[in-house]
């Protein structure tokens, strides 16, 4: 089972095109109209070691990223049931690769804090807005505001020499 989700988890990475040069408040998101496109906040690192186990933290993201796009689309979940279904999953392809899946998760929630607390300057036009109007409290539609008048063409998010690393 392990050997099938690890083989899942490189066919949805190497399937996506993944953008890391720009800024994804939630840390990571999706193109609007195409599923296969993801944006992962430029502070992220492709890789990172927990526990003496380097974990591919843009795979998992991607993996994320994708299935709670199809949740949306294919079962018309709200953003928070997509969301934590695909949590779920992300946390069984940790597993299935042998990461850590307290200390990759409890990672998480510092890193979420300090991308939506910074400003944004570079957020692609085309970053699929269902997760963030989602919430209506007085920071969370300023920060759609924010992003919007932040908005960049979608190109200047890629850097193709740097993406994929083959890794």
């Amino acid at each position: 089972m392990a050997k099938t989700l690890r083989q899942a988890l490189d066919y949805l990475y190497r399937t996506s095109k993944i953008g890391t040069r720009c800024d994804v408040p939630f840390i990571a998101g999706y193109a609007l109209g195409d599923e296969r496109l993801i944006y992962i906040d430029r502070s992220v690192p492709q890789f990172k070691t927990f526990r003496d186990v380097e974990v591919p933290v843009h795979k998992l993201l991607n993996a994320h990223e994708r299935v709670e796009k199809a949740v949306l689309d294919e079962f018309g979940a709200t953003y928070p049931h997509a969301h934590q279904i695909a949590l779920r999953l992300e946390k069984v392809f940790a597993e299935a690769i042998g990461a850590p899946w307290k200390e990759y998760d409890a990672y998480w929630g510092p890193v979420a804090e300090s991308v939506y607390d910074r400003h944004f300057t570079r957020v692609p036009r085309d970053l699929e807005m269902t997760p963030y109007l989602s919430f209506t409290d007085a920071a969370s539609v300023a920060t759609v505001k924010e992003m919007r008048a932040s908005y960049i063409e979608p190109g200047t998010c890629f850097d193709d020499q740097a993406e994929k690393s083959g890794r």
